[in-house]
């Protein structure tokens, strides 16, 4: 039996690393790559190695370093016969974000699942990998501003209000803000 394991990142242009994490983020229209390694931890070779890419939500993929096996719009998969033991073996392509996303924070979320005919069912914990790529686009609001004078005198004339304030006299302002999105 083997021990078979996928790792993947995401390489973008900008990042930023928190507790220990790195985060990346992606802009609209933006390409970026990201990189699966299929590893066998093990002496003996790993038989009939399946991997599967479940691709992130939006993105446009290509330049596939390995091509598919299958492709479909939302997954990829590789076969591989035969990983000889403490071989690894790296798949690698660009997922471009589009030029228009939802307004808001957009996760994309890229799941690797490995297995093998051969795998250890004891080792399964590292057969799956889930990185995900920031996308945040500023959401538009459509805003009033309304201000009114709120005075003890006022003229009407050609059908405005036109308030004032005698010197030394105190008056309000009212303002009202809505949001109308």
């Amino acid at each position: 039996l083997v021990d078979i394991t996928v790792e993947q990142t995401a390489l973008t242009d900008s990042f930023v690393v928190s507790n220990g994490d790195t985060l990346r983020y992606a802009k609209e229209g933006e390409k970026y790559q990201i990189k699966i390694t299929v590893k066998n931890n093990s002496l003996a070779d790993a038989k009939n190695v399946e991997l599967l890419d479940l691709l992130p939500d939006y993105v446009t993929v290509a330049d596939f370093r390995v091509a598919p096996f299958l492709m479909s719009e939302d997954s990829a998969s590789w076969k591989i016969s035969l990983l000889a033991g403490s071989a690894s073996k790296v798949f690698q392509f660009s997922a471009t974000v589009p030029d228009s996303m939802p307004g808001g924070l957009n996760l994309l979320i890229n799941k690797v699942f490995v297995s093998a005919e051969n795998d250890d069912p004891a080792t399964l914990t590292n057969n799956s990998s889930v990185d995900t790529v920031y996308n945040a686009v500023a959401q538009l609001v459509d805003i009033t501003v309304e201000q009114t004078a709120l005075t003890d005198s006022f003229v009407v004339s050609n059908g405005d209000t036109l308030r004032y304030a005698k010197e030394g006299e105190k008056y309000q302002i009212k303002i009202t803000v809505k949001n109308n999105s």
